[in-house]
Protein backbone atom coordinates (compact mmCIF):
# COMPACT_ATOMS: atom_id res chain seq x y z
CA UNK A 1 0.00 0.00 0.00
CA UNK A 2 1.25 3.49 -0.82
CA UNK A 3 2.18 5.92 1.93
CA UNK A 4 1.90 9.67 2.20
CA UNK A 5 3.61 12.30 4.33
CA UNK A 6 1.16 14.55 6.19
CA UNK A 7 1.88 17.59 8.34
CA UNK A 8 -0.58 18.85 10.93
CA UNK A 9 -0.31 22.15 12.77
CA UNK A 10 -0.79 21.60 16.51
CA UNK A 11 -1.10 24.41 19.06
CA UNK A 12 -0.73 24.02 22.79
CA UNK A 13 2.29 21.72 23.04
CA UNK A 14 4.85 23.29 25.39
CA UNK A 15 7.45 20.63 26.16
CA UNK A 16 8.93 17.24 25.30
CA UNK A 17 6.33 15.61 27.54
CA UNK A 18 3.63 16.99 25.22
CA UNK A 19 5.55 15.68 22.22
CA UNK A 20 5.85 12.22 23.76
CA UNK A 21 2.15 12.10 24.64
CA UNK A 22 1.09 12.96 21.08
CA UNK A 23 3.66 10.60 19.55
CA UNK A 24 2.53 7.67 21.72
CA UNK A 25 -1.14 8.06 20.82
CA UNK A 26 -0.52 8.52 17.09
CA UNK A 27 1.99 5.66 16.89
CA UNK A 28 -0.74 3.27 18.06
CA UNK A 29 -2.96 4.02 15.05
CA UNK A 30 -2.84 1.25 12.41
CA UNK A 31 -1.35 2.56 9.17
CA UNK A 32 0.82 5.21 10.85
CA UNK A 33 4.46 4.24 10.35
CA UNK A 34 6.45 7.36 11.27
CA UNK A 35 5.55 10.10 13.73
CA UNK A 36 7.66 13.21 14.28
CA UNK A 37 6.41 15.78 16.79
CA UNK A 38 7.87 19.23 17.46
CA UNK A 39 6.47 21.49 20.15
CA UNK A 40 8.87 24.28 19.11
CA UNK A 41 7.55 24.20 15.53
CA UNK A 42 3.95 23.42 16.58
CA UNK A 43 3.65 20.55 14.15
CA UNK A 44 3.27 16.82 13.71
CA UNK A 45 4.61 15.08 10.62
CA UNK A 46 3.36 11.57 9.84
CA UNK A 47 3.92 8.87 7.29
CA UNK A 48 0.60 7.13 6.78
CA UNK A 49 -0.99 4.64 4.43
CA UNK A 50 -3.64 5.97 2.06
CA UNK A 51 -6.48 4.47 4.09
CA UNK A 52 -5.68 6.42 7.28
CA UNK A 53 -8.15 9.25 7.87
CA UNK A 54 -6.42 12.55 8.58
CA UNK A 55 -9.65 13.74 10.20
CA UNK A 56 -9.38 10.78 12.61
CA UNK A 57 -5.77 11.71 13.43
CA UNK A 58 -6.72 15.35 14.00
CA UNK A 59 -9.53 14.30 16.30
CA UNK A 60 -7.14 12.06 18.29
CA UNK A 61 -4.79 15.03 18.80
CA UNK A 62 -7.73 17.25 19.71
CA UNK A 63 -8.89 14.68 22.28
CA UNK A 64 -5.56 15.18 24.07
CA UNK A 65 -6.44 18.84 24.60
CA UNK A 66 -4.49 20.43 21.75
CA UNK A 67 -5.75 22.66 18.97
CA UNK A 68 -5.21 21.37 15.45
CA UNK A 69 -5.26 22.83 11.96
CA UNK A 70 -5.45 20.27 9.20
CA UNK A 71 -7.71 20.22 6.20
CA UNK A 72 -11.14 21.49 7.14
CA UNK A 73 -10.52 21.08 10.87
CA UNK A 74 -9.34 24.23 12.63
CA UNK A 75 -10.11 23.81 16.32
Amino acid sequence: MNTEIKTIEVKGMHCEGCENRVKKVLSEIPGVSIVQVSHSESKVTLEVTEDVSIKYICNKIKSLGYKVKCGDIDE
